[in-house]
């Protein structure tokens, strides 16, 4: 499939990350575009969080952003609350790689409350998993030998998770439908992104919840799929997230609406470029090439519109994570969207044909 060329290429080097801190120093001396026509995009600079580098990888890969009239940089960041921090601050203008969860939990804890009007950002695409039966990319784990074959077996058993993340709402939603306590039901170890990778061939664990890019050294090792996130129960879809004072800068705003479009045609490429996309996965996340084909199975997504699902299994989610006490505060999901870009979403991903090609790559 041929990936149109609009405009001509600007795309910068990545930008650099202060993990701790989040500043990034160009930020404060970028112009303001909305201080001239919002047409002309040439003085935008859009800065594109990420929880890894394999969206950089893979989105320059593909090409979609050669002719951008704009410049992207790209961040990458290693928690979700990093990310929340530099969205609201403004500090970031675009993110990909955040679920649904990630976006609720950091606004239900934020002060002042988000209202209608006032949020420090929102989720302006979906990307719906193009086929989360065979390949949802949230999977509970147990170690070779475990002896643990389903969730019935893991009561009392030390059960792998990242605190604070999806991670641990999959493991609360699995123990508490089996009627156990959270978390006295099992034994719970707290892992980070980095150790996961490693939890259960070292013997932290017995079991784990994670994610795909983590689950392919356990995976190897000889460890048992036991339950998806879906299977559970629990309906994760990945966002484009874009900060409200981006969305009220207009030039920003347009540059966004043009990004949107690009990455529709993006989905597209990546799920019929195999090969293309598993080498920008090898070189931004370091995997073998086996485990590059792990992640390029499960990450081929549709870009979607803002939608009434989605909102409703956000919503879902809220409330079930207010029921496990992993949040202080409820929140009314429609303030967490926007669905202003819905005409050039549906129309870039219509030309494209992009759900269709990636059904078509399972």
């Amino acid at each position: 499939m041929k990936i149109s060329r609009r405009f001509q290429s600007v795309v910068t080097a990545t930008a650099a990350v202060v993990a701790a801190g989040l500043v990034l120093s160009a930020c404060s001396s970028s112009p303001s575009a909305s201080e001239g026509d919002p047409s002309d995009l040439s003085s935008v600079t859009l800065r594109f969080g990420q929880p890894s580098n394999l969206t950089e990888a893979a989105i320059v890969a593909s090409g979609v952003l050669d002719d951008a009239p704009y410049k992207v940089e790209f961040a990458s960041f290693q928690n979700a609350g990093d990310i929340s921090s530099a969205l609201v601050t403004g500090q970031l203008d675009f993110v990909q790689g955040y679920t649904e969860w990630s976006v609720a939990q950091a606004a239900a804890g934020a002060t002042p409350a988000w209202s209608e009007g006032s949020t420090g950002y929102s989720v302006v695409g979906v990307i719906e998993p193009g086929d989360v039966a065979n390949f949802d990319p949230f999977m509970v784990l147990s170690a070779k030998d475990s002896g643990i074959a389903t969730i019935d077996d893991a009561k009392g058993k030390r059960w792998g998770y990242v605190p604070g993340s999806v991670l641990q709402l999959i493991t609360a939603k699995a123990v508490t439908d089996k009627g156990w306590e959270f978390p006295d039901g099992i034994e719970p170890v707290t892992l980070d992104y980095t150790s996961q990778a490693l939890a259960l061939g070292s013997d932290l664990a017995d079991l784990q919840t994670t994610y795909v890019n983590s689950a392919g050294t356990a995976l190897e090792g000889g460890a048992q799929k036991v339950a998806t996130a879906s299977s559970i129960g629990v309906d994760l879809f990945f966002t484009y997230t874009a900060s409200s004072k981006a969305l009220k800068d207009p030039a920003k705003e347009a540059a966004i609406a043009d990004l949107l479009e690009r990455l529709a045609e993006y989905h597209a490429w990546f799920a019929s470029h195999p090969d293309e996309a598993q080498a920008a996965i090898v070189d931004g996340l370091r995997l073998s090439p086996e485990q590059a084909k792990l992640s390029w199975e499960y990450d081929r997504g549709i870009l979607r519109p803002v939608n009434e699902t989605a909102i409703a299994t956000t919503q879902g989610i809220v409330d079930d994570a207010y029921g496990f006490g992993l949040l202080k505060n409820t929140i009314d999901a429609d303030l967490l969207f926007d669905d202003r870009f819905t005409t050039q979403i549906e129309e870039a991903a219509t030309a494209a044909d992009t759900e269709a090609v990636v059904r078509a790559s399972y």
